[in-house]
């Protein structure tokens, strides 16, 4: 959906989406043509002359943006944007905009990432094997605003969702890196990681609003389970393999020196019995005494994988079996019914 105060894009070189907006007397006109580097089918087939802009507040107001000329920075998926005079002139250098122009420009560029442009997935191998920073800088410039955008969209697909505190809150969460990231320049790896440590940090809540604003949600409207399921389904995935690139990314650039998260000989078995020592304090101290966990190691597997979600997992598993044996029989009658754990698998399965 491309209106003549909505489009939406990145200059030249990867800036911002911004508007143009001339502040001089000579008439101008908008002129949009698809971006190079626009992933997602949106074809413009000419190139469109759209009616000058209306202006925006003067530059010194405290609610006016600026933004560099095109040609600082590699370009970016999205439209472009040129301010060109009618009668042939050179774009301008330098645009302006009120903060409530650049709000509605975002949402509009939200609504363009999240519905024309789509992720790339990538395997647990594939990220390992990342170990060029500046690369995979340059590939999560462009991949996290994606990734947010369609989360973004996600939220808003639900009935009336800003009508609930903490949907409006997961908006916000997304919405101001969202703009955050599309500001910072190619050439800036330190401002980049500043600005993804402090996302991280910011967003290490967004689940508990996620559980509560669904389960708000589903006691005013009478969402269906299998609603709330898709829902979080969806929005749990997209945020892990979120986390994991960001991340990795994260780690190859510590300066005590590069890793990553993932660990490339994954021991299942360890991780399964550190699970089961937390799963079995945990049945004791709710029931007084608990089942005991069997591990059997068959092939000694490794493979890469992220120990602390596959920790998360199979505690999960093991705190429910435990529970469900100490529910269903005594302290004595616990000791001949263990909890069993085999760990077996090849090159493709664990």
């Amino acid at each position: 959906h491309v209106s003549p105060w909505t489009a939406l894009p990145g200059d030249a070189r990867g800036r911002m989406a911004m508007p143009c907006v001339v502040a001089s007397a000579t008439p101008a006109a908008m002129v949009l043509a698809p971006s190079r580097a626009l992933r997602g089918g949106l074809a413009l087939g000419r190139r469109l002359r759209l009616p000058p802009p209306p202006r925006c507040a003067s530059s010194s107001s405290a609610d006016t943006y600026s933004t560099a000329s095109a040609g600082s920075a590699r370009q970016r998926p999205g439209l472009r944007v040129d301010v060109v005079d009618l009668d042939g002139a050179e774009p301008a250098s330098k645009v302006q905009l009120s903060k409530q122009r650049l709000e509605a420009l975002l949402d509009a560029e939200i609504v363009h990432f999240a519905r024309a442009l789509k992720p790339h997935p990538m395997t647990l191998q594939q990220i390992l094997a990342q170990h060029d920073a500046d690369k995979l800088r340059e590939f999560l410039l462009e991949e996290l605003p994606i990734r947010w955008a369609r989360r973004i969209h996600l939220i808003e697909s639900l009935p009336r969702w800003d009508e609930f505190p903490h949907m409006r809150v997961i908006r916000k969460l997304y919405k101001d890196p969202f703009r955050v990231m599309r500001m910072i320049p190619h050439s800036d790896p330190d401002k980049f990681r500043n600005t993804l440590v402090g996302i991280k940090r910011r967003n290490s809540n967004v689940l508990l609003h996620a559980v509560r604003g669904t389960r708000a949600m589903k006691d005013a409207l009478g969402l269906s389970d299998a609603v709330v399921d898709d829902f979080l389904d969806e929005f749990l995935k997209s945020r892990i393999g979120t986390d994991i690139l960001s991340s990795h990314y994260l780690a190859i650039t510590r300066p005590a020196g590069g890793g990553s998260v993932i660990d490339p000989q994954c021991d299942p078995v360890a991780v399964v019995r550190a699970a089961a020592e937390d799963a079995t304090r945990l049945c004791h101290y709710h029931y007084g005494y608990a089942p005991s966990i069997d591990v059997v190691d068959v092939g000694q597997v490794r493979f890469p994988f992220i120990a602390q979600y596959l920790n998360y997992i199979m505690f999960e598993l093991l705190k429910n079996s435990l529970r469900a044996v100490a529910e269903r029989y005594s302290a004595d009658d616990c000791e001949d019914r263990p909890v069993r754990a085999v760990v077996c698998g090849d090159e493709a399965t664990v």
